[in-house]
């Protein structure tokens, strides 16, 4: 089933008929009527997993200390305090050090998707308050839920889980590191990864049916690019930006080469740091 609308219809019935586990992965989680959902699964049995970030991605200090209230009453709450690049280049982060109303981190983690006994949920909607059109994919074929537990599990694993070179460290990427960047990361405290090494990054992928963890599973861009490439009646993207200029001349190229095929793309406006993004 696919949907795109502004009624959370399917996250809420998603959370609400779970009784055995109920595996959530989203960018933000902060509004209380799906945290309250989500506890209250707990309370019925349910074995609630949460991955998260940490509640200094919110600038708002007010919102901090709300949040992390909230968020305490779920047992089953992780937190990826991963970050990866260089924060410098957009001000869209809202947590540290506050600049331009943006902040000095930049959390890697922006997955969105829920997986229960019954339901494969994936979904653009932020886990907050709002009435924005999203795009919701649900499936109840049990190939795609144990799928998605799988991508749970390797998630977790990856930005959650201690580290087997220490256990202290959250996330056992700290163990495919270098012994050079392991040593700052554990004297900094920080888990700021430049980028990430091209042992862990998989180049030759085929496009393929499945959820992707990227660049872990595949590169992203090389799977967009596939996906373009064997096109050949119609192109349709829906977005809440199109900033990228390599991806509008990929597509702009198979326009060319294709004369009949569709393209049509809807996408939101530009947003604030935009500048940063395309420079």
């Amino acid at each position: 089933m696919i949907k795109i609308t502004r009624s959370p219809e399917l996250l809420t019935e998603t959370i609400e008929t779970a009784q055995e586990f109920l595996w959530t992965v989203s960018f933000q989680l902060t509004d209380d009527s799906i945290i309250d959902a989500l506890v209250k699964a707990e309370s019925r049995g349910v074995d609630v997993r949460v991955i998260t970030l940490p509640v200094d991605s919110y600038n708002d200090p007010s919102l901090r200390e709300h949040l992390a209230a909230k968020h305490q009453q779920l047992t089953g709450i992780s937190y990826c305090t991963w970050e990866v690049g260089d924060p410098s280049l957009t001000n869209s982060s809202q947590s540290g050090q506050q600049r331009g109303g943006g902040g000095d981190k930049w959390y890697s983690l922006h997955a969105k998707f829920i997986v229960s006994e019954k339901y494969a949920l994936v979904l653009s909607k932020n886990l907050n308050q709002g009435n924005e059109w999203e795009a919701y994919y649900r499936s109840e074929s049990l190939g795609q839920i144990r799928l998605f537990q799988r991508k749970f599990t390797q998630a977790h694993n990856l930005f959650c889980a201690p580290s087997d070179t220490d256990p202290h460290i959250s996330g056992q990427l700290f163990d495919n590191l270098d012994s050079k960047l392991q040593r700052n990361l554990s004297e900094t405290n920080r888990f700021l990864v430049p980028g990430y090494s091209a042992d862990l990054i998989p180049i030759d992928t085929t496009l393929s049916e499945g959820l992707w963890l990227t660049p872990f599973d595949a590169v992203a861009r090389l799977l967009i690019y596939q996906l373009f490439d064997h096109a050949t009646k119609f192109i349709w993207i829906a977005g809440e930006t199109l900033t990228d200029s390599d991806l509008v001349k990929k597509i702009q190229a198979r326009k060319l080469n294709t004369p009949d095929l569709d393209v049509r793309i809807i996408a939101g406006g530009l947003p604030r740091d935009v500048g940063r993004r395309i420079s």
